[in-house]
C-alpha cells in the first residue's frame, strides 16, 4: 500500500500513524538499493534481517523512544562488540529517512548516550612470521601450482584478495614487473560473485613486485595456457582471468578459505585468515625497516606504526 502511494506520488507519510518499522524498512530499502554496491547491499540486508528488525523491526515507529534505542544499543554493545556502531549506523540511515518523509519528527536512535565498546587487549597474531609463510607456502606448492602462486602473491604484494580474484592478464607487466590494481572481486545475492570495476578504496595503484613472484607468475600462465587449451578455451584471451575455476570463470571468494583451511589441516600449521596475508606482507616489510614502503604498498598514506590496527 505505502510503497504503491509512493510510486504514484500520492502518499505523504501522514495518513496513518501505525508504520511498524519493519514496514518503513522495506520502503527505505527499495530506494537505498540503488545507491550502493550488491555487495554492500547484500551486507546491509543481513544487518537489518538478523539483528536490528529482531530488536525493533516489530515497533510502530511513531511509538519508538530514545529510551528503547538506548537498551537496544547497550544490547548491541555487549553482544556484537565488533558491529554495534555498523547497526547504529544503519538504525540512523532508515530513522532518518522516516524523519525526512514524515513518519516521525526526529529519529530517537539520534538522542541515545552511545555505549563505549569496552577496550581489548588481545595479542594481535593474524600475520605469519618469515618462517610461518615459508612452511605454508612450500605446503601450499604440494597442492598445485595455481594454490601456490595465489598465495605466494598475497603474501608478497600485499593485495586483498578480491584484488588478487579479479586480476587479468593484461592486468601484469612482466617488463616492468609490476601489476596494476583496478578492480576487486566480492560476492553478490545468492552468493554470486561480482566483479567491481574499482577497487575498495576507489583509487587504482601499481604494485612493484619481487623477481620470484614474476616467474612463479609465468610459469603458472604457461600451465594456465596448457589446461586451457585441453578444455577448449581460447588461453590467448585478452580478457584471461590469472586465476580461474573450471568454466574458466572468476574464483569465489569462498574457495580461497577452502584452499587455506586444507593447507593447514593437512600439515598441521597455524591457520590464519586471507586477510592475514595482507597483514603478514606489511609486517615482514616492517622487519625490513621499510614502513613508507608498507603503507604506499598497501594504500595507508597514515602510517603509525601500529601496522596491524590498519589493514
Amino acid at each position: 500500500m505505502i510503497s504503491s502511494q509512493i510510486a504514484d506520488n500520492t502518499y505523504t507519510g501522514l495518513e496513518i500513524k501505525n508504520h511498524k518499522v519493519s514496514d518503513v524498512y522495506r520502503v527505505w530499502l527499495d530506494s537505498y538499493k540503488d545507491t550502493v554496491k550488491t555487495s554492500t547491499l547484500v551486507n546491509v540486508k543481513q544487518f537489518f534481517k538478523n539483528h536490528i528488525l529482531k530488536d525493533i523491526g516489530s515497533y510502530y515507529i511513531e511509538r519508538l523512544t530514545p529510551f528503547k534505542c538506548q537498551r537496544v544499543a547497550q544490547k548491541w554493545v555487549l553482544e556484537l562488540p565488533k558491529t554495534f556502531n555498523t547497526l547504529i549506523i544503519y538504525s540512523n540511515k532508515l530513522l532518518d529517512y522516516a524523519v525526512r518523509f514524515d513518519y516521525i519528527r526526529k529519529n530517537p536512535m539520534r538522542m541515545i548516550i552511545k555505549p563505549k565498546k569496552q577496550a581489548e587487549h588481545k595479542e594481535f597474531t593474524d600475520f605469519y612470521t618469515k618462517q610461518e609463510l615459508n612452511a605454508f607456502l612450500k605446503a601450499s606448492k604440494n597442492e598445485n601450482i595455481k594454490i601456490y602462486t595465489f598465495f605466494r602473491l598475497l603474501a608478497y604484494s600485499g593485495m586483498r584478495k578480491g584484488e588478487a580474484l579479479a586480476l587479468k592478464w593484461s592486468d601484469i607487466d612482466f617488463t616492468s614487473n609490476t601489476i596494476s590494481i583496478n578492480k576487486t572481486v566480492s560476492i553478490g545475492n545468492k552468493h554470486r560473485v561480482v566483479v567491481n570495476n574499482t577497487t575498495k578504496t576507489k583509487r587504482n595503484r601499481a604494485i612493484s613486485m619481487d623477481a620470484r613472484t614474476m616467474q612463479l607468475l609465468k610459469e603458472w600462465r604457461f600451465q594456465q595456457r596448457r589446461d586451457l587449451l585441453r578444455l577448449g578455451f581460447n588461453p590467448f584471451d585478452k580478457e584471461q582471468v590469472v586465476f580461474q575455476n573450471f568454466d574458466n570463470e572468476v574464483v569465489h571468494p569462498n574457495l580461497v578459505a577452502v584452499w587455506n583451511k586444507r593447507i593447514c589441516d593437512k600439515n598441521g600449521l597455524r591457520r590464519i585468515k586471507i586477510h592475514g596475508f595482507r597483514h603478514t606482507h606489511a609486517s615482514l616489510l616492517c622487519s625490513y625497516g621499510r614502513r613508507k614502503i608498507t603503507a604506499r604498498t598497501c594504500k595507508h598514506s597514515n602510517y603509525n606504526g601500529h601496522i596491524h590496527s590498519r589493514y
